[in-house]
């Protein structure tokens, strides 16, 4: 058959290129190819509103003449020839991949994704949608230089895309109709960058796979974001691939998104964190690796969430909320005590003298005071149960110590009281069990609000500054503990809002190594945990519209490991009632970014020095500035937010709040 366009009246076909059921593609002079339909009636209309859309861009091969035969009846039409092989058979195939790039980085995959993306979102732009993205018809010639072929498959104004598309780039439950949306097409490119960015793997793994559906079969995402769960037990090799987390953290956030939550990113949005990540790339302060990165797993299986569970007055939780264990007969008790099981810690805080305590001013030297670092939220799984072994062997002999040392001290009575780890501890009733038989202590697992309350006590009894506390319109208190960080905000001495922020630094710790590989480097590493506290403090900002514009009348008291070890100073007692700005906490930060890079290649070697002194109580220093890294940023980004330009270092902290509750309640009624 002769064959013909408007400019040239023989049109010579050459080589047959690609035949499917549509027809065949064939080569012609220069670089350009011309594609003949089987069926050439039900695609004119199609072709005709296509090329009306003056879609014809670098890299894009839209039908840029018909052709005709003899008789002037349509054929097919004439589009630019893509160069280079297709993306299925290259980028998207490891093996061939390595062959024929060897020298690629995953700063080449970027530029990849990248010219995609523009090239989607400027034929959104012009109401085309690509719809089944078939990586069969992307083409790679050079990172910058890609085509986008088989266009006259694409949807067009009320034209539907044709061909049947693969299952995973359809979105859950389906597309909106016969006509895609744009949130259809954002969920499309988003499985296809996914599959560039992480060469050789799907977002739901491999078709036809066991595992890969859950039992209401709903596909499974099994990449972790942060302290985010899949939502099932995923597999530890596929959760844990260091192609994953070797990712910028806005990028896993946004496939975590799209594909645990639904939610969608559109072609501008993936543009602008393409771009952000290309400019980290080439700064060197994210690594360039694609393959060839050694996982960095912490040895334990440690939570990532240390606030699911609060505690209330059930009849079933009675025998976790009793605070009062007699040492002796003594009523009124002559001598008090204060037990607390921290995330982090255990603390004995005795008061040597009731009377004196309770009529004259605060003074730290009034208290024999003693605390023993345990990690025990580090003994808590990723379903948040407690290790027995690990508590035994950590925690308990500290807890029988500290109990030994108060009958030396003829202590009277211990309060004692346990936090977040406890609180969340699936098995918190073996936990106070196991404690109440080996050492006879009746354990209060507090709730928030009242982990708070005791909190604002302490300092209010030790404060140096009462007037300045009491003429403020709001105080609050930003306590960061080990398992959360509780904001609390106070009026007239009475509880106005809480709010519990599920990150703590321990929580932030093993995120920060959990989410590295050998090579990381400590700028992506330290950027990785910043920027989930921004996003975990999105919903707080949310929640508290009306106290956040109090601004300058709030009057805000810090507690926790992270800023009392900013002001630099060596004992509570000092670091006690110390004024600490914005721009303070952030020359720390800084300080720390530049000490910490000195000394460590990458947050492999990092991860190993932290981990061999965590346990110590002396030469800690390595670990010591990981949670003050890992903490102060919270603290700028919420003073930041509320325009808060200062705060004030508490010392005292919660065993001092409990001890004072307790002493003033048996002064007023003895």
């Amino acid at each position: 058959m002769k064959y013909q366009t408007e400019r040239c009246p023989e049109l010579e076909l050459g080589m047959e290129l690609l035949r499917d059921d549509d027809g065949a593609v064939y080569e012609l002079d220069g670089d350009l190819q011309a594609r003949i339909f089987a069926d050439p009636v039900s695609h004119l209309s199609r072709i005709r509103a296509l090329m009306k859309k003056d879609a014809e861009v670098a890299g894009i091969c839209v039908p840029r003449e018909l052709i005709t035969d003899a008789s002037g009846n349509f054929c097919g039409y004439v589009m630019k020839r893509p160069r280079g092989e297709s993306l299925r058979s290259t980028v998207l195939d490891p093996m061939r991949f390595v062959t024929q790039f060897p020298s690629w980085t995953m700063l080449e995959l970027t530029t990849v994704a990248m010219s995609i993306v523009r090239k989607v979102k400027f034929l959104n732009g012009k109401n085309v949608l690509v719809g089944n993205y078939d990586p069969a018809s992307i083409y790679v010639a050079a990172p910058g230089e890609i085509f986008l072929a088989g266009t006259d498959r694409f949807q067009v104004d009320s034209f539907p895309c044709r061909s049947t598309a693969d299952p995973d780039f359809l979105p859950p439950g389906g597309c909106s109709g016969e006509l895609r949306s744009l949130d259809d097409e954002s969920y499309a490119l988003t499985v296809l960058l996914f599959m560039i960015l992480m060469p050789g793997r799907r977002p739901f793994g491999e078709p036809g796979i066991p595992g890969q559906e859950d039992g209401s079969g709903e596909r499974i995402f099994h990449y972790p974001l942060a302290d985010e769960q899949t939502g099932s037990q995923p597999d530890p090799g596929e959760t844990r691939d260091p192609s994953w987390f070797n990712l910028s953290y806005e990028i896993r956030q946004r496939f975590f998104r799209t594909f645990r939550e639904n939610l969608r990113c559109s072609a501008e949005e993936w543009l602008q964190v393409l771009e952000e990540y290309a400019l980290e790339l080439k700064s060197g302060n994210l690594s360039k690796e694609i393959f060839s990165i050694d996982p960095m797993v912490p040895s334990e299986d440690r939570t990532l969430n240390m606030n699911r569970r609060d505690i209330s007055d059930t009849k079933e939780n009675r025998k976790l909320r009793n605070i009062e264990t007699r040492l002796t007969d003594a009523d009124p008790p002559r001598k008090i005590a204060v037990i607390e099981l921290s995330t982090k810690a255990v603390k004995l805080l005795i008061g040597n003298d009731q009377e004196l305590i309770r009529r004259s001013p605060f003074d730290f030297g009034m208290f024999t005071r003693m605390g023993f670092k345990t990690n025990t939220g580090r003994g808590l799984n990723a379903r948040n149960e407690m290790n027995m072994d690990y508590f035994r062997k950590n925690v308990l002999g500290i807890i029988s110590s500290c109990v030994r040392t108060a009958q030396e001290k003829h202590v009277d009575r211990i309060y004692s009281v346990a936090t977040a780890a406890y609180r969340t501890a699936a098995n918190r009733a073996e936990i106070l069990n196991v404690i109440r038989d080996s050492t006879g202590l009746n354990v209060r697992i507090l709730n928030k609000e009242e982990e708070a309350r005791a909190t604002l006590d302490a300092f209010s009894f030790s404060s140096r500054d009462k007037a300045s506390l009491s003429n403020a319109r709001y105080v609050m208190m930003i306590d960061q503990g080990g398992g959360s960080t509780e904001v609390s905000f106070f009026r007239n001495g009475e509880t106005e809002k809480s709010y519990s922020i599920n990150l703590g630094t321990e929580v932030l710790r093993t995120v920060l190594f959990r989410e590295s590989s050998e090579q990381t480097s400590l700028t992506q590493s330290f950027r990785n945990v910043d920027n989930l506290i921004r996003d975990r403090l999105e919903a707080f900002y949310r929640n508290m519209p009306e106290i956040a514009k109090a601004g300058d009348s709030i009057y805000t008291i810090a507690v926790g490991s992270a800023i009392t070890a900013c002001t630099g100073k060596p004992s509570n007692a000092l670091q006690h009632g110390t004024v600490l700005t914005v721009q303070d906490i952030r020359d720390r930060i800084s300080e720390l970014d530049q000490q910490l890079k000195a000394e460590f290649a990458n947050s492999g070697e990092l991860y190993q020095a932290a981990e061999r002194q965590s346990g110590k109580k002396r030469n800690n220093n390595v670990d010591r500035m990981v949670v003050m890294r890992i903490g102060l940023p919270m603290f700028v980004i919420l003073m930041t937010r509320l325009g808060i330009d200062k705060l004030v270092v508490s010392g005292t902290g919660l065993w001092y709040g409990i001890y004072f509750q307790h002493l003033f309640n048996l002064g007023e009624n003895n």
